[in-house]
């Protein structure tokens, strides 16, 4: 307890300037956390690897250090092709009515990337220290989700029978963000900006499956893909203050 007086009374002390209201455009890596990365389920898991983040971020701030935050920001992921398809294949063989896959098969499987674009609104505490401006957020709104759209076909070579498997949605959900970023104010209006931001939303979509034989094709179960979204966002960029 004594430390955390000592410490509030030395911050206390440092030199303190108004918040200043800011515009940025940032950039940077969109690591995938949780299930979103991980590999072993393909109605479960995201498969996602490590993508890139846009954003442009502002803050207005009517009053001594609590103000309102938008972001409006962009994120795509590549996948892990190959453990998709082992992960696919396997549903696929434990799909009913459908029998036992033969070894003399072909495979080709077409897989996407993840993405999602968020619209976000919320408060921000904001303070001043000399040159720097600290200021965390937790911010809530709408997210477009992008699933990857995934195509597998299965031809026995022995039949001429074909296995397909499609999804190709997206969908609007509920999400957030809980952030925190620096400020260090250069000469003139522009500043560097350095930021991190943890993303959560939810996401689900129907993958499609179905049977091709002499030009027919005869629909099967489909199933439905769960997965949670998370992410952490780290960027830098130039802000604009005024």
């Amino acid at each position: 307890m004594y430390r955390i007086i000592v410490l509030f009374l030395v911050i206390s002390r440092l030199p303190v300037f108004s918040q200043d209201n800011n515009l940025s455009v940032n950039m940077g890596v969109a690591v995938p956390l949780g299930d979103f990365a991980q590999t072993g389920s393909f109605l479960e898991k995201g498969y996602a690897q490590t993508g890139f983040n846009l954003n442009i971020d502002g803050v207005y701030i009517p009053t001594w250090y609590f103000g309102i935050g938008a972001n409006v920001s962009f994120s795509t992921f590549v996948l892990d092709d190959k453990a998709v398809g082992a992960d696919l294949l396997e549903l696929i063989e434990n799909l009913p009515d459908l029998p036992d896959l033969p070894d003399n098969i072909d495979t080709r499987i077409d897989v996407g990337t993840w993405s999602y674009a968020n619209f976000m609104l919320g408060p921000v505490f904001a303070y001043p220290v000399s040159n720097f401006q600290f200021n965390v957020k937790a911010l809530v709104g709408l997210s477009v989700l992008m699933p990857p759209g995934s195509e597998l076909n299965i031809s026995n070579n022995d039949t001429g029978e074909q296995i397909r498997s499609y999804s190709e949605t997206q969908n609007i959900r509920f999400g957030y963000l809980l952030g925190t970023d620096v400020i260090y104010k250069m000469s003139g209006s522009y500043s560097l900006k350095l930021g991190g931001e943890y993303f959560h939303s939810k996401t689900n979509y129907d993958v499609n499956f179905s049977r091709i034989n002499d030009n027919t094709e005869i629909e099967l179960e489909t199933q439905t893909s769960n997965i949670n979204i998370d992410a952490l966002h780290l960027t830098v960029g130039i802000a604009y203050l005024f």
